[in-house]
């Protein structure tokens, strides 16, 4: 089930889990305790923020493949605009096919 964030929800995250958002957006591998050592925090607490940002919606875990590795030889990057209540009707409306990656 796909969850949608407003900006009102935004508010709801103090400076530690914008942190940990912005170090995993950099590194999604990078390890717990490595991001608790810069915070000063412990590994336990990231990894309750991790595991409640992933159940709020906040965050979501996926698996990136390397288009080039997966034998796609022609690849187009096409950006698209819309409101931000609409995103997932919009990514819905491309096809779902082998060929096809949104990011």
């Amino acid at each position: 089930m796909e969850s949608s964030i407003s900006i009102n929800q935004l508010e709801n995250l103090d400076s530690i889990d914008l942190y940990l958002i912005e170090a995993l957006q950099k590194d999604g591998r990078e390890a717990f305790a490595q991001i608790a050592d810069q915070l000063k925090v412990s590994p336990g607490m990231i990894r309750q923020r991790y595991n409640r940002l992933v159940e709020l919606g906040y965050l979501k875990v996926v698996a990136v493949t390397n288009p080039l590795m997966m034998g796609v030889r022609k690849m187009a990057m096409i950006g698209i605009r819309t409101d931000g209540g609409k995103l997932m009707q919009v990514a819905e409306n491309f096809p779902n096919s082998r060929k096809s990656f949104i990011w």
